[in-house]
């Protein structure tokens, strides 16, 4: 590892050697200048990586019969550049990978579709372990510094949440009457907007290399309060009270979301190194939960998704549409950075479409009113992560 750092350090004496003393491999060059045609050798190989092995040969051979490089330093040099390429090589597959999360949402959704039995196990304890070991990895990303710091960010997570229960409900009601749909669709595109922020909202912050921590405070705020707004703003927007159970919303999002968020950013802060290994493959399990989890509440509505009009389609994506992006806005306009911009905009775009598929069900007859709820998961999902998509393109192309 010393003579790689040193290599490293003196790779522009290793330019200068070839330019003075013109190609290593001649004979007249001077047996007493070992160093130099061995930083002239590494420098090479990692200006040229194609068919290094071959390169390594052939140089190696000329210069090993004028006494000028060991065949020991060669073979180190070789491993630590091939070993450099494999690294690299294993990062890059996972970020690609990671970066084409739109297409295994859409891909495992259309699999459901066709069948349903593929996913339709994933569901109950399969589901919140699958749920909780993504947020577990997410929190391996974290320390416990940034979560205390998100817990005093009140501006931010206050803002994120009255934009939850502001800009959704409204738009809700809007694109309700502007499709003028039947009114069981309408009821449950309204009751899905006063919904509060899912956990998918946390994953597609993790990926959107928004601020997790923020992300995870407004989920936990947004579902305290929907104890008391969701059955409120639905009496306002839909004319019917729909009562929600406190206990059971705060136990399901502590289990699933904030206790595994804390318990790895506890790991994080405790064996850093070892998290760091872990965390590499963190994004790509967690590209693979949203998929799975989105295709599962797919195979279990699929009649009701193919019975749906494309009035109810159209209506659900401006709803989630409408609200990526006025969350963004309205959070950039007042005073919000990149970031929280961000997560602000997934915050107020996904909703817990879980949530009002159990509402729905248990308080009203008609079962077409929790259609909106079954599409909104996979409509907000896919728009979610072709936005963490673009944001993390845009985040490459400027380095």
């Amino acid at each position: 590892m010393v003579m790689v750092s040193r290599v490293s350090s003196r790779s522009e004496r290793a330019t200068s050697c070839r330019s003075t003393s013109g190609s290593f491999a001649s004979r007249s060059t001077p047996r007493h200048n070992v160093g130099c045609r061995r930083r002239w050798l590494v420098s090479s190989l990692r200006q040229r990586p194609i068919s290094v092995s071959g390169q390594l040969a052939q140089q190696h051979h000329h210069l090993r019969r004028q006494g000028g490089v060991s065949v020991s330093f060669a073979r180190r040099s070789l491993r630590v550049f091939a070993s450099e390429g494999g690294e690299s090589n294993g990062s890059g597959a996972l970020s690609l990978a990671t970066d084409l999360f739109p297409v295994w949402v859409v891909l495992a959704c259309a699999i459901a579709v066709v069948r349903p039995h593929y996913f339709s196990w994933f569901d109950g304890r399969p589901l919140v372990f699958g749920l909780s070991s993504t947020m577990l990895g997410m929190g391996l990303t974290l320390t416990l510094d940034e979560v205390k710091g998100a817990l005093l960010r009140i501006k931010d997570v206050s803002r994120g949440c009255a934009l939850q229960y502001t800009v959704m409900p409204l738009l809700g009601y809007a694109v309700s009457r502007a499709f003028a749909l039947p009114r069981a669709f309408a009821v449950g595109v309204v009751l899905v907007a006063c919904c509060p922020g899912g956990t998918a909202s946390n994953i597609v912050s993790y990926l959107a290399r928004a601020d997790v921590p923020l992300s995870v405070m407004m989920t936990t705020v947004s579902t305290a309060g929907a104890v008391l707004m969701t059955p409120l703003l639905t009496k306002v927007f839909a004319g019917t009270l729909v009562p929600v159970n406190a206990g059971a919303m705060l136990w399901s999002t502590a289990q699933i979301v904030l206790l595994p968020v804390l318990v790895g950013a506890f790991a994080n802060t405790t064996f850093p190194r070892t998290t760091a290994k872990i965390s590499k493959v963190t994004p790509v399990y967690a590209v693979l939960m949203v998929a799975v989890v989105c295709a599962s509440v797919v195979s279990r509505n699929v009649e009701t998704i193919v019975s749906a009009g494309a009035g109810l389609f159209a209506s659900l994506v401006g709803l989630h549409a409408g609200g990526f992006l006025l969350g963004y806005l309205i959070s950039r306009r007042t005073g919000g950075s990149e970031r929280v911009a961000r997560t602000t905009s997934i915050e107020v775009g996904m909703q817990n479409s879980a949530l009002g598929c159990v509402l729905a069900t248990l308080h009203f007859a008609d079962p077409m009113t929790a259609a909106p709820a079954a599409i909104s998961a996979c409509i907000h999902s896919v728009l979610g992560s072709t936005l963490a998509g673009l944001w993390r393109a845009t985040d490459a192309k400027k380095g």
